[in-house]
């Protein structure tokens, strides 16, 4: 979210419960009212510390996977290659 006046710093000079609060009137009037902010994890945020997003978790499995795969393609394709230079 850009910050308020211009500056990327502007929501640091709002305290853990400002931000709770404006969090949470966004959620309820634009967003998942269902869903609400608590102090505790506007702390977290701030302090580096928050769980990364099921979907970050996700893009790092599939980079493993892409990657196992692609080694598995270069292997069968080494293997496939000397099996016809034998005969």
């Amino acid at each position: 979210m850009p910050g308020f006046g211009g500056k990327a710093t502007d929501i640091a000079a709002f305290t853990n419960e400002q931000v709770v609060e404006l969090a949470n009137y966004l959620l309820q009037h634009y967003g998942n009212a269902s869903y609400s902010v608590t102090p505790q994890m506007v702390e977290q945020v701030r302090g580096g510390q928050a769980p990364k997003p099921p979907l970050a978790a996700l893009v790092d499995v599939g980079k493993w996977l892409v990657c196992a795969l692609l080694i598995s393609l270069v292997l069968w394709r080494i293997v496939r290659h000397s099996s016809r230079t034998r005969v």
